[in-house]
């Protein structure tokens, strides 16, 4: 598509560089990275054109991944997670006839106590899959429906598997002992995150196929079998 210079990019860079001077002065990491968000766009807008930066929305916005949730909002749902992971670790206890005592966010089995702290909340693992999620979906799928869908999928999926690596945490605690919460920690959580890709590499596979189908196979053209021209 042909470059077309677009002025007015200037000025989206000088309101870029208002955002970042309000976050420095508000101590905002939100602020300042979407100001870096901003002026990357304005950039592109400056020096491409409109429609190169339409070209370019997607990997522009994916930068919007690089910035962390505002504290507000991991104060808010924290408590909540952490609560959510404990009674799920405990129901999956009871069913495996490991004996435990779960009250709140603490764990307590025959030779160690665990609790579920703040880093276990899920959400660095949650972003991670969402953010791979999102560039899995722009790399595989046409349709912005499926884009949505297979990114959405990512964030109960990222839940159930934090919950799951608290699991096996407390299993490993059970059967090995109180150093699982060491290295074999990290071991396990790198395990539980390698077992989350293939549920989303699966539906990401079966979406294309559903649009494969929904399309149908390829008409072929039709040749005629007489030797009758016409004219």
């Amino acid at each position: 598509m042909p470059r077309r210079r677009a002025p007015g990019g200037a000025l989206v860079v000088l309101g870029a560089l208002g955002v970042l001077a309000a976050g420095r002065s508000l101590s905002s990491i939100m602020l300042e990275g979407i100001s870096l968000v901003v002026a990357v766009a304005g950039l592109v807008l400056w020096a491409q054109g409109p429609r190169r930066l339409r070209a370019a929305a997607f990997p522009v916005a994916f930068l919007v991944f690089m910035l962390p949730l505002p504290r507000s909002i991991v104060r808010a749902v924290t408590p909540d997670l952490q609560n959510l992971v404990a009674r799920f670790a405990g129901v999956v206890l009871s069913a495996v006839g490991v004996p435990h005592h779960q009250y709140g966010i603490v764990i307590e089995l025959p030779r160690s106590t665990l609790e579920i702290a703040e880093g276990c909340n899920g959400l660095r693992f949650l972003m991670a899959l969402v953010t791979l999620a999102a560039a899995l979906a722009q790399a595989t799928q046409r349709t912005l429906t499926r884009k949505v869908v297979l990114a959405a999928f990512a964030v109960p999926l990222a839940i159930l598997a934090n919950a799951g690596r608290v699991v096996a945490v407390c299993l490993a605690a059970y059967y090995v002992g109180p150093q699982a919460a060491g290295m074999p920690h990290h071991t396990i959580g790198k395990g539980v995150w390698a077992l989350t890709l293939l549920p989303l590499l699966f539906l990401a596979a079966a979406l294309r196929r559903h649009r494969r189908e929904r399309r149908g196979p390829r008409r072929q053209p039709l040749h005629s079998t007489s030797g009758w021209k016409d004219g």
